[in-house]
C-alpha cells in the first residue's frame, strides 16, 4: 500500500523596525559585500544576506523580503520538515 508523505512547513521570519530599504534597492538586497549607506554610523561589511541567501540555497530553500510597513523589513524562508 502506498501513503503519500506529508510535509511540514517551518516559516522562520525576521522582523525588524529599522528606517526601511528603499525600493531602488531590493533587487541587490542580497548581494555579497553591499552595505546601506546609514546616517547613525552603524557598522557593518554588507555581507550577512548574501551568507543567508547561500544557507537558503544549500537547505534547498530561498530568502524571501517583504516591507513592514511603516518602516523596517521582514526576511523570511520556509523549509519543509518531515
Amino acid at each position: 500500500m502506498y501513503e503519500e508523505e506529508q510535509l511540514k512547513k517551518i516559516k522562520i521570519s525576521i522582523i525588524d523596525t529599522g528606517k526601511g530599504i528603499p525600493k531602488e534597492r531590493h533587487q541587490f538586497l542580497f548581494d555579497s559585500g553591499l552595505k546601506e549607506n546609514s546616517e547613525d554610523n552603524m557598522l557593518g561589511a554588507g555581507y550577512g544576506l548574501g551568507i543567508v541567501k547561500n544557507l537558503c540555497s544549500i537547505l534547498g530553500t530561498t530568502i524571501q523580503y517583504s516591507e513592514n510597513i511603516p518602516n523596517g523589513s521582514i526576511f523570511y524562508f520556509i523549509l519543509n520538515a518531515k
